[in-house]
């Protein structure tokens, strides 16, 4: 409610798009009922603390930390659900404070965007409504601008994309609404983008993470938010081939995951019209999850970036679809 209040006194332009929120609703009646994973709270559970608030709402973002800064990319903003920005901020951890940097080259939601040295990746992303791109950009922090890079041979939205042995991988994602399994990689050094075996599921609105020497596609959709999956697949880039894991506790899209160590942990998440707030972490030579600490409130379209000890969850949307933007920042210590 003083989420909902402190939006509202800043735009009370929006008071009209939240009645329609509630009517549309009431009409379609829609479920809010979370299938929760059921598993209980397993030690240690880990350690929430807040941190400098982001300096404006936004969800449907990409973020990702190039040595003391944390830089979050696009997303959809107020007024409507429909705007989308070309902002991007820089979070500097050392001395908890925001600044903005140069703006994204076009309006972008949906990106992937990920570190790779000390360069700034943003890969795909969808641009109007639901236009995919296929657009790579690095942001040269010391010449204060950004750079295009090869195209990626999909164009795509809602994928995920992570960076191991100095490679960047691009897997899943939306291409207007079909839900895509390719897996694609990029090599920085000779700018060039090369397909690889595709993915066993095809999904969007997935998380992929890096955790003991392999890439983890987890969760997402097929089709629609009612049918959510709790798909763990897991690639090896040594042999070019993928294996079913564990699936995840619960069927969840939408959410956060970040690989530390031998770990991956996923945060919050959307599934038909309900918001999570679990946390659970995947220990990849167990080949099991465990429950952590609950987000101190649920959100979907947030981003996790890990700072190399502990978890930083910024912003996302507390209302499937809603006016509720989030301007938390988070920060998750996992237990030892």
């Amino acid at each position: 409610m003083k989420n909902n209040l402190r939006i509202f006194l800043k735009k009370p332009t929006l008071i009209p798009f939240a009645l329609l929120n509630l009517v549309r609703d009431a009409l379609m009646q829609p479920d809010r009922i979370l299938k929760e994973s059921r598993l209980p709270l397993s030690e240690p559970k880990g350690t929430w603390t807040s941190a400098k608030s982001l300096p404006s709402w936004r969800y449907e973002f990409g973020g990702a930390k190039v040595g003391d800064e944390i830089y979050l990319v696009g997303g959809l903003v107020l007024p409507t659900v429909y705007t989308i920005t070309r902002r991007v901020e820089a979070y500097r951890c050392s001395t908890d404070s925001w600044h903005t940097v140069p703006s994204y080259p076009v309006i972008i939601h949906h990106p992937s965007v990920v570190c790779l040295g000390d360069t700034l990746y943003v890969v795909g992303g969808n641009g109007m409504r639901i236009t995919p791109y296929s657009y790579v950009f690095a942001y040269d922090s010391k010449g204060n601008r950004w750079i295009r890079k090869a195209d990626m041979p999909t164009p795509r939205g809602a994928l995920g994309a992570v960076v191991l042995d100095d490679l960047i991988y691009a897997v899943g994602g939306g291409t207007n609404k079909v839900a895509r399994r390719e897996l694609e990689v990029y090599d920085p050094q000779k700018n060039t983008w090369k397909k690889l075996a595709s993915m066993p599921t095809p999904r969007e609105h997935l998380a992929a993470a890096v955790a003991g020497g392999h890439i983890f596609a987890l969760g997402g959709y097929k089709t629609s938010l009612a049918e959510c999956s709790t798909a763990n697949e897991a690639y090896n880039p040594k042999t070019n081939k993928w294996e079913k894991r564990a699936p995840m506790p619960l069927p969840v899209a939408g959410f956060a995951a970040v690989g530390l160590g031998d770990s991956v942990f996923i945060f919050g998440g959307e599934q038909g019209w309900s918001v999570s707030a679990e946390v659970h972490e995947y220990k990849v030579k167990e080949d099991k999850w465990y429950r952590r600490a609950d987000m101190p409130v649920g959100r979907y379209a947030s981003a996790a970036v890990s700072d190399g000890t502990k978890i930083h969850v910024f912003g996302g949307n507390y209302e499937l679809h809603g006016y509720i933007y989030s301007m938390d920042h988070d920060i998750f210590t996992p237990g030892t």
